[in-house]
């Protein structure tokens, strides 16, 4: 998820826990004594496949035009002459409410500014004031500011409200732990800690007992996530969400009760991105879902935690690479923010814009994406700082001018990118090397085969090592793997222009990469894992404790950095200079303790070792471990176009290309196979083999390297894509008919399937031969 989302989410959550402790009135009515561990969150289900159910009940909340016209009214009322400092607070507070209710974020901040210069110093009402001008400025995007705010709500607040002071303390816990600050977030932790020990038990516990656990759960929670320490902090999302169920058990929501009820739903978006960045993308959809389905309840369709809320859903289902559903709810965000009353130019419509052109590039649709993304540039020219944010560049719309036709706007958008990338986090951080990646594909389309080589070879190291952790520590993305097999294929396709036999044995392992999903290294990763911590051995239970102190090594690594790098993108006066260093430190101690923790690991266990983090074969250790009789075919299909490597233990290579990409060769496959699973009730119903259509195949993918592999006994096949799901042994080495026989399938006793002549052996790769 996009570092703005989360910001945008955990803000909301600070502020409103601002705005119930300092403004909620203790509801009337004897309390249950219900603990709070006894409350119930919601039980996981699988969520359906389809967001339909989503969009239906979208259409069955109908905006309320009524609404946003009040408080459009309200935006443009102006104070009484006459009017004193209370009537002032009280006016511009509920001014600010109604630009908050718009979107409308700039002018909700001046409101509250003015409300906190009427208000009383040393107040209750200035303090809540600061702390809602907090939560308006982290929305903005000014976490400096939020954090300054929530330090002077603290400073205002009279002694004896230790129940406010506890919310104002979480809301700072979570400003200083999104700005890296470690050291102030845990000391306002600790604070937060004692007045949480102070409230237990005393007055007021009985009804407000639950309510303050969940602030301390969620106060917690915000350091645990900055220490990329994902599973505690899941844990205490999730009491925070059984706490506050039971407030509103105990509390039924009346007046400001619906505050509460909003935070209730924030608190569950908040568990859906950390869920997400541990890569359990169901029970991310599921808690998102769940939390929509109560906000829409709660407020209709035509509200901003409505659109924050699809944004949420638009960006997990993206990472499960169901980009038409993900642009299908990314519309409804826009919409949902609109139908609220944002203005065009407003911060969550600029960012709905941004990932509404992502979504469309991921689906394939890049003239719409570039529309988008163009359109947000242009409504954002009034407003420099987000024009920066939002407006300048992007690597979906670098792919998708790339996919256009448009080269060279392409290589101008990402080498200024590049430049801004490198300025900020120097030259070997990953989002810099994706950007000199683009550059180099954007020199591939111009005809640069050796510019980009170079630019390949200084970034594709860090994208993979980068991929390679992701994999290993269950926090990678479907984006980061497609942006990583976009820039492969690239590099492939500059490869091939060479055709020397040093670019075929660059070009053989490039390949071996790309086949190798992120999905499938997590999955190899977290199997063998699973495999070391289910065994009794001593060894084993040794491998399965040093395995997943590795593994939180790398969350902790990659928690740290993403901090780092977010606080780098800050404006010049919000980079905390101090602070950056404090994390580049604690960066170096976790990829100190993690490297010393792998290469113990490969000491002791280098079975385990190899298999988790597999080196990429090459085309000489290929044909090293091939036995005499055999030999070796592999497949690349790419966007464009395929590629045919074929070797023996001796001779030459044999590498080429094949101008078939793979929308057309998983056409053709899957017409073959129509004839080998039709799902017929009987053998008379069954369609005939497309013989004509797999010689085809044969005499492109497969006879124009016959010189290398016609004198084996054994093809040791390496597939990809959908050529996987034809057996090469089906296809004709000549043209051929079948006729009507009897019995069935006579007909095709005389087809010369290559199985006549060579048996087959398929492997999914050829790491996977090497390593046998």
């Amino acid at each position: 998820m996009s570092g703005a989302l989360v910001l945008a989410a955990s803000g909301l959550i600070a502020g409103i826990q601002c705005v119930v402790a300092a403004e909620r009135a203790v509801p009337a009515g004897a309390a249950s004594n219900a603990p709070a561990s006894e409350a119930a969150a919601p039980a996981f289900v699988a969520p359906p496949r389809r967001v339909d159910d989503i969009l239906r009940l979208l259409d069955h909340h109908q905006p309320d035009p009524a609404l946003v016209a009040k408080a459009r009214e309200a935006l443009a009322a102006t104070p009484a002459a006459d009017a004193g400092s209370e009537q002032l607070v009280d006016f511009y507070r509920r001014r600010a409410a109604a630009a908050a209710r718009l979107g409308q974020v700039d002018r909700q901040i001046a409101d509250l500014l003015a409300a906190i210069g009427h208000s009383a110093p040393g107040s209750v009402a200035r303090a809540a004031l600061l702390g809602v001008l907090a939560t308006a400025q982290a929305t903005g995007g000014s976490q400096l500011a939020a954090a300054r705010s929530s330090d002077e709500a603290l400073l205002q607040l009279p002694r004896g409200n230790p129940g406010r002071q506890l919310a104002l303390l979480q809301a700072s816990v979570k400003y200083y732990a999104s700005l890296g600050d470690l050291p102030a977030a845990r000391e306002r932790l600790q604070r937060a800690e004692q007045t949480f020990a102070q409230l237990s038990g005393g007055r007021g516990w009985a009804q407000r007992g639950s309510q303050w656990t969940a602030m301390i759960q969620r106060a917690r929670a915000e350091v645990f996530l900055v220490e990329g320490r994902l599973i505690e902090a899941e844990g205490a999302l999730r009491k925070a969400m059984m706490a506050l169920e039971a407030h509103l058990r105990q509390n039924p929501p009346d007046g400001d009760g619906e505050s509460v009820q909003r935070y209730d739903g924030v608190l569950e978006r908040t568990l859906a991105v950390t869920l997400l960045q541990q890569g359990r993308l169901a029970e991310a959809e599921f808690h998102v879902r769940h939390a929509l389905r109560m906000t829409l309840e709660r407020v209709g369709r035509d509200s901003v935690d409505v659109g924050q809320g699809l944004a949420v859903l638009s960006n997990i289902l993206a990472e499960q690479g169901r980009n038409g559903e993900a642009t299908r709810v990314a519309e409804a965000s826009m919409r949902a923010y609109l139908e609220a009353g944002a203005a065009e130019f407003s911060l969550n419509l600029a960012r709905a814009r941004q990932f509404m052109g992502a979504a469309l590039s991921a689906q394939g649709r890049h003239a719409e994406a570039v529309e988008v993304f163009e359109r947000n540039r242009d409504i954002l020219q009034r407003d420099p700082e987000l024009l920066q944010k939002y407006g300048v560049g992007h690597p979906e719309w670098v792919i998708s001018l790339l996919q256009t036709g448009k080269p060279q706007a392409a290589e101008r958008m990402a080498g200024a990118m590049l430049a801004w990338s490198v300025s900020r986090f120097g030259d070997d951080n990953p989002r810099a090397a994706l950007r000199r990646a683009l550059v180099g594909v954007a020199r591939v389309e111009q005809g640069d085969a050796a510019g980009a080589r170079q630019l390949f070879e200084a970034s594709v190291p860090i994208l993979l090592a980068q991929a390679r952790d992701d994999a290993e520590s269950e926090t990678g993305s479907l984006r980061k793997q497609r942006y990583l097999v976009f820039v492969l294929e690239a590099w492939l396709r500059a490869l091939a222009t060479t055709g020397d036999a040093a670019a075929a044995e660059e070009a053989f392992r490039i390949a071996d990469i790309a086949r190798g999903s992120m999905v499938q290294r997590a999955l190899t990763a977290a199997a063998a894992r699973a495999a070391a911590s289910e065994s009794g051995a001593s060894a084993d239970t040794e491998l399965s404790g040093m395995a997943r102190q590795e593994q939180d090594a790398q969350r902790r690594l990659n928690g740290l950095s993403a901090l780092l790098t977010q606080l780098l993108a800050a404006p010049p006066g919000e980079q905390l200079p101090q602070v950056q260093e404090a994390l580049r430190r604690d960066i170096a101690a976790a990829m100190n303790e993690r490297d010393a923790l792998r290469k113990a690991i490969a000491e002791r266990f280098p079975d385990y070792a190899g298999l988790v983090r597999p080196q990429p074969a090459t085309l000489a250790a290929t044909r090293a471990v091939l036995r005499p009789g055999e030999a070796l075919l592999a497949f690349y299909v790419s966007e464009r176009e395929s590629y045919v490597w074929a070797a023996a233990s001796t001779g030459t290579p044999h590498f080429s290309r094949v101008p078939l990409g793979r929308e057309e060769v998983a056409g053709t496959v899957r017409q073959l196979r129509r004839a080998l699973d039709a799902g017929v009730d009987s053998i008379d119903a069954l369609p005939p083999f497309d013989l004509a259509a797999a010689h085809a195949l044969y005499a492109r993918f497969v006879a124009p390297a016959a010189d290398v592999w016609r004198g084996a006994a054994t093809l040791v096949v390496v597939p990809h894509g959908d050529l996987a799901q034809l057996p090469l042994s089906l296809l004709p080495t000549a043209t051929a008919t079948h006729g009507r026989g009897d019995p069935p399938f006579a007909g095709y006793r005389q087809v010369p399937w290559l199985l006549r002549t060579h048996a087959v052996q398929q492997l999914p790769s050829a790491t996977a031969l090497v390593s046998q």
